[in-house]
């Protein structure tokens, strides 16, 4: 599952990180995302257990109590992108491209501002036996830049499932995973802010 992570992690760099010529263009301001200790989604609490600082985009991971990267069965990923100025829609190109690259095949990104949602659901791997759904809710925060909250949840492999052709599969996993997580993500607006 780590590889999965991986994988949207670097979708999510794609489309925030630019390379430029200029050094001075380069340069990032010293805006940090004021992440909270803890996160409650659907009633259970999440501890932040992990946090990477990219320099221009900064990610946050929580977990629950007793489980860590190595061994979790859902969790948060907070991705913080400094940079205000691209697009949703250029922000969506960019996930889309990087997506299709990696293979992924059942993805959703949608625009409803302020806010842009998105979905993955990612098929079992030679590495990896259990189907893994994410989604996520972000938004530009003034003076602070892009914020996305993404809720991932491993789907065990069943026999129910084992049973379904992948389009059923497919379906299924949508309306009872994705749809119900998505549904909790639409009700939620996370006050983030920043400091420098």
């Amino acid at each position: 599952m780590y590889k999965i992570l991986m994988i949207f992690l670097t979708a999510l760099l794609t489309g925030c990180v630019t390379s430029t010529s200029n050094k001075a263009e380069n340069e990032q301001p010293a805006v940090r995302l004021l992440a909270p200790n803890t996160l409650k989604h659907n009633g259970k609490i999440y501890y932040l257990k992990k946090q990477v600082d990219l320099g221009p985009v900064a990610r946050y991971v929580y977990f629950s109590k007793n489980e860590s990267a190595k061994n979790w069965s859902s969790l948060i990923e907070v991705f913080f992108d400094k940079d205000e100025s691209r697009t949703f829609e250029e922000r969506i190109k960019l996930r889309e491209k990087s997506f299709e690259t990696s293979g992924i095949k059942h993805f959703n990104l949608t625009e409803k501002a302020p806010y842009l949602y998105s979905f993955v659901i990612h098929s079992p791997s030679e590495k990896f036996n259990n189907w893994q759904i994410n989604v996520a809710k972000g938004k530009n925060v003034e003076n602070c830049g892009f914020v996305q909250y993404q809720y991932s949840q491993i789907m065990p492999k069943s026999r129910k499932l084992a049973k379904m052709s992948k389009v059923k599969l497919i379906g299924y996993l949508k309306k009872y995973a994705v749809d119900k997580e998505m549904a909790y993500l639409t009700t939620q607006d996370w006050d983030w802010k920043c400091t420098k």
